[in-house]
């Protein structure tokens, strides 16, 4: 029969402390860190769809409508290019916008527009971690802009143009993962490049 140390068991290493206090703590699950920013987007857009959902639907809607009208010059193209989306670009386009609209969004509130970011981080915003609300503020501060890819070294970096503002300059940004599946003519958003 082997001696196996129980969590209210004196530790084996004669600390004083019971097991679960000492040298069992490691062995606890790992708890994800307080300042971690997971979640931050799910949490902020629950609390936008409970407190607010008409007008986030209405500022989503517009926003759709609005991108469909500047890469479309005619209305009906516009809504056949979106009722032809697949399921894939869709949730794309959906994740892409709802990350606008807490960057930069405005909902009609009581008759008046609101920033997104203010609501959400504001006093009667959601409960959130440092780290959550600490990204959100990173994330208004930093709009999400559309880049052309003009150049790709794998495992290395990527080179952006900013699709819409063309008399930027190019941006080289270093990234090992993203660079072995961009291609040169892609598209990407990005936030504060």
């Amino acid at each position: 029969m082997t001696g196996k140390t129980g969590r209210n068991d004196p530790c084996h290493c004669s600390s004083g402390k019971k097991y679960k206090h000492c040298c069992g703590r490691s062995a606890a699950p790992a708890v994800a860190a307080a300042d971690a920013h997971e979640g931050a987007a799910e949490r902020a857009l629950a609390w936008l769809a409970q407190h607010h959902r008409r007008a986030m639907a209405a500022a989503l809607n517009t926003a759709i409508d609005d991108a469909a009208a500047e890469i479309f010059g005619d209305e009906d193209e516009a809504r056949a290019a979106i009722a032809g989306m697949s399921e894939e670009l869709w949730d794309q386009l959906r994740l892409n916008l709802t990350e606008w609209l807490l960057a930069e969004g405005d909902l009609k509130v009581n008759g008046t527009f609101r920033r997104v970011a203010e609501l959400v981080l504001g006093t009667c915003g959601p409960s959130m971690t440092g780290g959550q609300r600490a990204w959100l503020e990173q994330l208004a501060r930093r709009p999400l802009r559309l880049y052309d890819i003009t150049e790709v070294v794998p495992d290395a970096c990527i080179t952006l143009c900013d699709a819409l503002l063309t008399d930027q300059p190019p941006r080289m940004v270093s990234e090992r993962s993203a660079s072995r599946s961009l291609r040169v003519g892609m598209q990407i958003g990005a936030h504060g490049v």
